[in-house]
């Protein structure tokens, strides 16, 4: 019955603690069996897509600016839960925009748009991949570069992966911006196990990039907790502290203890709500056997 009240919801703030909620649990099961990603994948999509339909991804000169972040919001969370005409819409603007209309893909539209595209199986991914990077490294619009660099976290291959990784430590990157791409990169699970690897294999690299940039406060302690708060698994979160163990993190001692409080939160709360979870999810037909 909730679930049937919010999918007629209007109201930004309702629909963004909902979409916040769902992404939330997803980041937590995400390391869980598969069945359970798809139920919760599932759930999103049949509480998110009707609304996204509806409202729609076109915008108009006389949207405000709240119904403007509320398509976007709702697009972003149907093409992230897989819904087929969302991912279509997205490679239809993607493929538009790449051939030069730079209007397909609306500003607000732009990232889940990068993201649907890089993070779906696609012969053109390695094209669409190089497009991106080569965006971000040619565009003189700023928000357009902050965008295609953020996005390039989103690909699930892992050649890919490796390739943006080795980007954040090359001099493309400057080190204000290192961190953008993890932030979409720890949102899959392979994407989790290769942020804490890539820190651990590289950590004098990364260390060394970002003090001489000036950034061991703030900066270092962010992308230290993207790469430590992705886990839900507290077998890792031990061998992440042991890893730490050795090293001087007082500079990033609150980016590294936020983000090792919010692995262990994540983990202790899948283990406690795990059952009902799944009895919910069984009565509610999104999770079977």
């Amino acid at each position: 019955m909730a679930v049937e009240t919010y999918k007629n919801e209007t109201e930004l703030v309702a629909w963004k603690t909902v979409v916040d909620t769902l992404e939330s649990m997803r980041s937590a099961w995400r390391f869980q069996e598969n069945a359970r990603q798809r139920a919760l994948e599932t759930f999103q999509r049949d509480l998110v897509s009707a609304k996204a339909h509806e409202i729609g991804w076109t915008f108009d000169d006389f949207d405000s600016a709240i119904i403007q972040r509320l398509k976007a919001l709702l697009f972003s969370a149907a093409a992230s839960s897989n819904d087929q005409k969302a991912v279509d819409e997205a490679h239809r603007m993607f493929l538009a925009f790449k051939r030069g209309n730079a209007a397909a893909a609306h500003a607000n539209l732009q990232l889940a748009v990068f993201k649907t595209v890089l993070s779906t199986p696609s012969s053109d991914q390695r094209s669409d991949f190089q497009f991106i990077w080569q965006t971000y490294l040619e565009t003189k619009d700023a928000d357009l570069k902050r965008t295609a660099l953020t996005a390039l976290g989103a690909t699930r291959h892992p050649r890919l992966i490796e390739f943006t990784l080795d980007r954040v430590l090359s001099k493309d990157v400057p080190m204000a911006e290192m961190h953008l791409p993890l932030t979409t990169l720890v949102g899959s699970n392979v994407g989790v196990v290769a942020a804490w690897h890539w820190m651990e294999r590289g950590w004098e690299q990364i260390f060394e990039k970002v003090r001489a940039g000036g950034g061991l406060g703030y900066e270092m302690g962010r992308i230290v907790q993207l790469c430590v708060s992705g886990t839900s698994e507290l077998d890792v979160v031990e061998r992440m502290q042991r890893f730490f163990e050795d090293k001087d993190t007082g500079s990033f001692s609150s980016g590294l203890a936020q983000g090792l409080d919010e692995a262990k939160v994540k983990a202790k709360w899948v283990q406690s709500a795990r059952e009902d979870a799944d009895r919910w999810l069984r009565e509610a037909g999104y999770l079977v056997g």
